[in-house]
């Protein structure tokens, strides 16, 4: 039944005659986790385009608040906070509780890297004259 090949069971399915069965497909849960700290979630997966990847955050407590990635269960590997570098000068950067200010966080697995940058907001002033 189903293949059309022209027989009364392929008749009976195209005129409505045959008992259908609808099933519900539902994406998977996947489970992520902090390196940091003890949280867990599950969560469907992101859908993305092609070659790109699509991570996962949460406010850690053990960075001071930070919005680290979570690691997907069962991946190998190492989530990195990136030291800055440079000079924060009169920039608002993001600051966990303990004052420490990375840069951002790279999340190293055996197939290739991801890299999340926390970028600090710009100051203007606008005087009229």
């Amino acid at each position: 039944m189903g293949d059309l090949d022209g027989d009364a069971a392929d008749r009976d399915v195209r005129e409505g005659a045959a008992d259908l069965m609808v099933a519900v497909l539902l994406a998977p849960a996947a489970e992520h986790t902090c390196q940091f700290c003890s949280y867990r979630e599950e969560a469907p997966p992101v859908r993305v385009a092609p070659g790109e990847t699509a991570q996962r955050f949460h406010p850690c407590p053990a960075m001071g608040g930070l919005k680290v990635p979570l690691k997907p269960a069962g991946v190998r590997c190492e989530v990195r906070p990136l030291d800055r570098g440079d000079y924060i000068g009169a920039e608002r950067v993001q600051r966990g509780r303990d004052g420490q200010t990375p840069m951002g966080f790279t999340t190293e697995r055996d197939d290739g890297n991801d890299c999340a940058v926390l970028v600090p907001c710009a100051v203007l002033n606008i005087r009229e004259e």
